[in-house]
C-alpha cells in the first residue's frame, strides 16, 4: 500500500439537512422509548466491576507491550499462545473468523 494524495470536494450547501445531528437523534429516540442506544444502569454497574479491577491490574503493572501484526494476517503470533491457553483449537479456527 502507498499513500496517495486525492482531492475531495465537498458542498455543504447541496447536503440535507433532513437527516438530524447525532444528539437530535439520541434525544428522539429517548422521547420515542427507544433503547437500542443506550446501556441500563445494572448493565454499566456490572460493566464498571470487570473492567476496573482490570484497568487497575494493567495500570499496576505498566503493561508495556502492543502486539503488532501485519494488516490482514490472523493477528500477532501471541494470539495462538493465548487462544491454546483458554482452550480453543486454532487449527480449527477460519481464516475470516478472527
Amino acid at each position: 500500500y502507498k499513500p496517495q494524495a486525492v482531492t475531495v470536494g465537498m458542498d455543504y450547501k447541496s447536503i440535507s439537512n433532513e437527516n438530524p445531528d447525532a444528539y437530535t437523534r439520541l434525544i428522539l429516540d429517548v422521547l420515542r422509548g427507544r433503547q437500542g442506544s443506550f446501556v441500563r444502569s445494572d448493565e454499566l454497574r456490572r460493566s464498571w466491576e470487570i473492567f476496573t479491577p482490570l484497568l487497575h491490574k494493567i495500570e499496576q503493572e505498566r503493561v508495556p507491550h502492543v502486539y503488532t501484526y501485519t494488516s490482514g494476517s490472523q493477528g500477532p503470533e501471541e494470539r495462538n499462545t493465548f487462544l491454546t491457553k483458554v482452550g480453543v483449537n486454532v487449527e480449527k479456527i477460519p481464516h475470516a473468523a478472527l
